[in-house]
């Protein structure tokens, strides 16, 4: 694929293939497609870190979620469902029996020819199957009903409502926003209530959103002026120098009144009094990360995501409650979920004053760090460590941006387009506004 269709995206292990090809054939005149295909002892040199191989890290969950393989009862075997069978046997009818033989052989060689990939253009993931068996069974496959269920039976990934949720945002294109960030604005509403469960579900991702990327611009500035420091530092110390600059950008530049004894409450009345909206915030935060970082004011992102951790308990205040109660029912939860966090951050602290709340936070995301970065270390995973805590000081090992996850809507418009539910321009088609207006 990464040879003969290199601009192809969200494929995993692509950025691998990309590597490999870059190095080239070497004096071989073959690529060594054996080569971190495979965990050996003392090279782990592969595109997936899970035990379960790239099938489990990275195929596994979708292909459970859509019913095409299962696990044995208490076992980690995985086996072919009968409807991955009937999959696999429309899938092999669209390849030829001269590609098949021809992709086994490869397989089991462990070496790749570049012309010999010209001759597997039947595995093309951009290929033509329009009304073909393959093409059948995916558009009954993605609009069927979902697998995985919760306890309670309530269905884990509401596929067909975001499919439907996400079509009907195509279709109106006077919103001109990321879907997240418009069901985010709306707290999961749509007109008519339409799919209002995963609808609900997006304004909970789009929450975890914002609030994480605040709280990793933070530690992302603690990083830096760790880093600048350059020696450990006593925590104490740290944090009342900074927090001192902070006071300092929220009293110049935010105009609030902190030589006064302001609490978080009033500070919440502050931002609303003065527009300091999460739109607001995120749209200066965006202007930050444009900025060269000889240019950056590492107190200025500080005192600007404090305040969008305001803004976010305050914007979405009434709402935490039948939150959270939806992220249980549908197994959710996890370790610092937005929900969590801003209860704990801003709703237990709202009478204090700013400048403890600016302490409180600082310990509460250190703290975090090193539990989350702990317990990965424990399940064997690598060490995510940018800062350590010893002796009461505090001491700089590397650093880390803020980063936004990605839902992967480009790819499900990918899916869309590839079943013909929308055009090449984004439009729906006869069978999209079909499956859009489906009860």
């Amino acid at each position: 694929m990464s040879l003969n269709e290199p601009k192809e995206q969200n494929v995993s292990g692509s950025t691998f293939a990309k590597k490999a090809i870059q190095n080239g054939t070497g004096d071989n005149g073959y690529y060594d497609i054996a080569k971190g295909a495979d965990t050996v002892k003392g090279n782990n040199d592969t595109y997936w870190q899970s035990d379960s191989g790239a099938f489990g890290q990275y195929f596994f969950g979708s292909l459970h979620n859509l019913g095409l393989v299962e696990t044995y009862e208490r076992s980690k075997f995985i086996r072919r469902s009968e409807k991955g069978k009937h999959l696999a046997d429309a899938y092999n009818k669209s390849i030829s029996p001269h590609e098949r033989s021809l992709f086994l052989s490869i397989v089991k060689e462990g070496k790749l020819n570049s012309n010999q990939a010209e001759e597997l253009t039947g595995f093309s993931l951009s290929k033509e199957i329009t009304g073909t068996e393959e093409w059948h069974f995916y558009f009954t496959m993605f609009l069927g009903e979902d697998n995985d269920f919760t306890l309670s039976g309530k269905p884990l990934s509401l596929r067909k409502q975001s499919i439907k949720l996400f079509l009907d945002h195509l279709n109106n294109p006077q919103r001109q926003v990321y879907m997240p960030y418009y069901l985010y604005h709306t707290k999961g509403s749509t007109e008519k209530s339409l799919c209002s469960e995963a609808a609900y579900g997006w304004y909970y991702y789009e929450l975890n959103e914002f609030t994480h990327y605040a709280l990793e611009s933070i530690l992302w500035a603690m990083l830096l002026k760790l880093e600048a420091i350059s020696v450990p530092i006593r925590v104490n110390e740290y944090i009342q120098e900074t927090q001192a600059e902070v006071l300092d950008v929220l009293r110049n530049k935010y105009k609030l009144d902190t030589q006064t004894t302001i609490t978080v409450q009033d500070s919440i009345v502050l931002c609303q009094r003065k527009g300091y909206t999460v739109d607001y915030l995120y749209a200066l935060t965006e202007e930050v990360s444009d900025m060269d970082l000889a240019d950056i004011n590492l107190a200025d992102i500080i005192a600007l995501n404090i305040l969008t951790l305001i803004s976010l308990f305050q914007e979405n205040e009434k709402d935490l409650t039948p939150l959270q109660e939806y992220a249980q029912d549908l197994d959710l939860i996890r370790t610092g979920n937005a929900v969590v966090a801003l209860r704990e951050l801003v709703g237990q602290n709202k009478y204090l004053e700013i400048a403890t709340f600016i302490e409180k936070v600082y310990y509460w995301i250190i703290n975090r760090h090193l539990f989350v970065a702990y317990e990965k270390m424990g399940s064997g995973e690598d060490n995510v460590l940018k800062l350590m805590l010893e002796d009461n000081h505090l001491l700089w090992l590397e650093n880390i941006g803020p980063a936004l996850t990605s839902p992967r809507l480009s790819t499900l418009r990918k899916f869309m387009t590839d079943l013909r539910l929308i055009n090449s321009d984004g439009q729906l088609t006869k069978n999209g506004y079909k499956i859009l207006n489906q009860e």
